[in-house]
């Protein structure tokens, strides 16, 4: 049991958050740093747009919507857990970490939007999407595999 525990929660996990943030920082171009101020711009105007913007959500919700499974009660617990746990020190990573991580979830919802599909005039999408027509075909059982552990999750 340690074992998963490690697995799910240990160093590989960060390692692997840390490692990929990297490289899309740099691959990317320090996107999240040089784009920081248009994305916050492009907030504030999707707050402000109402009945003349089109499309089945606005700009704001859909990012509302993005952002809504990644910060919640969790990460609020996480928190403090991390600093019980931890210490001070824990605040640092937690920084390094969610620096390194807005452009993964910045990356993820490029992709989404890149393959989501139209159907009956609504777009349908999302991570199932992505593993589906993003990867070989011989991948898209973890597709299946996701929307499954999502229902149970």
């Amino acid at each position: 049991m340690k074992f998963m525990e490690n697995l799910i929660s240990g160093m590989l996990p960060f390692s692997l958050l840390i490692f990929c943030g990297v490289y899309i920082t740099v691959t990317g171009r320090f996107f999240q740093f040089t784009k920081f101020l248009k994305s916050i711009a492009l907030s504030i105007k999707a707050f402000r747009c109402k009945k003349e913007c089109k499309g089945e959500i606005s700009s704001f919700q859909s990012a509302c919507t993005a952002l809504s499974a990644t910060v919640g009660t969790g990460n609020i617990a996480g928190v403090a857990g991390a600093v019980s746990l931890g210490g001070a020190g824990a605040v640092f990573w937690m920084w390094v970490s969610a620096l390194l991580s807005m452009v993964i979830k910045a990356a993820e919802i490029v992709i989404a939007i890149f393959y989501r599909k139209r159907e009956n005039d609504n777009f349908v999408g999302g991570p199932m999407y992505y593993i589906k027509y993003g990867l070989a075909k011989r991948y898209s059982f973890l597709a299946e595999i996701f929307a499954v552990a999502g229902v149970f999750s």
